[in-house]
């Protein structure tokens, strides 16, 4: 395949990520989580061992113990009631360091043993039993007839917010245990207005100075939430979307305005239709170019300039990308740990929410979706220098207008390095019953095999 037409199916790969990004940029990441792991250790919530955080090995139940009762801001009180003899626990494999935590969560029926003396401190920790403990912190009951049961934990700790199945694509390691530790605590009590963290302070078991700009960060993240929660419903949507992008490399400098893209998605538990009309104005070295791709019926259909062409929607493409993602994002589940910081502005037609994102946590998202797909332009490697995305409300609480700055850096064995530059201005015009899509006739459309092209 010639170069250009390799830049042109890159720039498609990019939009749709935008657009993706833009909307729902929620997605819990398998990463590396030292930096919350310093976060959390400034706000005595995870403190990590005699040879450091050791993240990358799995945690042991009396760990687990330990950090549950520090995500209930009781660290203080269970060695005081400990030392006191007020608290206490039968089990025999206890070290001297877990006996006030293990004490505390005994002696207010928060955990049992293994055994009548055994607390199986040494046993690990899965996801599991990490996110009960996490739920439990957050109010949560997983007693007889309580909010949810331990054997469907992890499906409420996603419907709740705090973790992800792509959490867990590596094990559940000391890793992890940090980042469902974060945004537990960046997530609201049970039936109060508050989040944990907010509560933690207001108790006194975490300094206000040192939890100050993370409060500040989760307050504003938590209106996020609420306001665009009526998201999570949406199965059909209606958008434009205008890009200007700046590309400088060895062999091309040119800056190619007023990209515009029409998209409609209409979405069902086990089917998908969609329509994405891509326009990339004239430039000095290329004509106009037109792209229409529609998903019915299994298949996914391209009208390329002319050239029709289907594949079946089992080989990846860039409209998968969008379809997997908002599947996840729909289901509610956030990850404040992407966000590197949040503004909000009032104006006389809304709210405005500005957030920069943490860059390399985006580069692996990116890196570990393309490494995934199964298309021609997938040899693109991307990374990230700047993202920035700030996300308008009406007066009325309603998502409409989502602007997104990227600056980037991009390379393939064929065009080699490339810098890119990008803004997006998107715009959602209709969502759920009002959008409709119109399929033309694609019975002369070409079956394609992607895979061995």
């Amino acid at each position: 395949m010639k170069g250009a037409e390799k830049m042109k199916k890159a720039i498609r790969i990019i939009l749709v990520m935008a657009f993706v990004v833009a909307l729902f940029a929620t997605t819990a990441l398998a990463a590396n989580y030292e930096f919350l792991a310093e976060e959390l250790k400034d706000m005595g919530v995870f403190k990590g061992t005699t040879t450091g955080f050791n993240l990358d090995r799995e945690p042991t139940r009396a760990e687990a113990a330990t950090m549950l009762v520090r995500l209930l801001g009781k660290e203080d009180f269970a060695a005081a009631e400990f030392s006191s003899g007020n608290i206490s626990h039968p089990f025999d494999d206890v070290a001297e360091w877990a006996d006030p935590y293990v004490a505390y969560l005994y002696s207010n029926n928060l955990t049992n043993g293994v055994g009548a003396d055994k607390f199986g401190s040494d046993r690990l920790c899965s996801a599991q039993m990490y996110c009960t403990f996490a739920l439990r912190a957050l109010g949560y009951s997983d007693a007889l007839e309580g909010d949810f049961s331990y054997e469907d934990a992890l499906d409420f700790a996603y419907q709740k917010g705090i973790a992800n199945q792509t959490l867990f694509s590596e094990g559940f390691r000391r890793n992890e245990l940090v980042a469902i530790s974060y945004q537990t605590l960046a997530t609201t009590i049970k039936d109060e207005d508050v989040s944990l963290l907010g509560r933690l302070i207001s108790d006194g078991a975490t300094d206000k100075d040192s939890a100050k700009a993370l409060l500040e960060k989760i307050d504003i993240y938590n209106e996020i939430l609420s306001s665009s929660s009526a998201m999570g419903d949406v199965t059909a949507i209606d958008a434009s979307i205008t890009m200007n992008m700046s590309i400088l490399s060895t062999v091309l400098n040119t800056s190619i305005p007023d990209i515009t893209s029409d998209i409609k998605m209409k979405m069902t538990d086990s089917d998908m239709e969609a329509e994405i009309i891509m326009t990339i104005p004239e430039t000095e070295s290329s004509p106009k170019t037109t792209v229409k791709e529609w998903i019915k019926d299994g298949y996914i259909y391209v009208d390329d300039d002319g050239q029709k062409y289907k594949t079946p929607l089992d080989t990846m493409t860039p409209v998968d990308i969008f379809k997997q993602s908002y599947a996840t994002a729909s289901s509610n589940i956030t990850g404040i740990y992407i966000l590197d910081e949040i503004s909000k502005t009032v104006t006389a037609s809304g709210t405005e929410y500005t957030i920069t994102f943490k860059k390399n946590l985006i580069n692996e998202l990116i890196s570990d979706t393309l490494t995934s797909i199964k298309d021609p332009a997938a040899d693109f490697s991307f990374s990230i220098e700047n993202m920035e995305e700030t996300i308008v409300f009406d007066k009325g609480g309603n998502i409409s207008d989502v602007k997104i700055f990227v600056k980037m850096g991009l390379s393939s064995e064929n065009t080699g390095s490339i810098h890119l530059l990008f803004d997006c201005d998107l715009k959602i015009n209709n969502i759920g019953d009002a959008v409709s899509i119109t399929f033309p006739d694609f019975s002369d459309f070409v079956l394609l095999n992607l895979q061995a092209s």
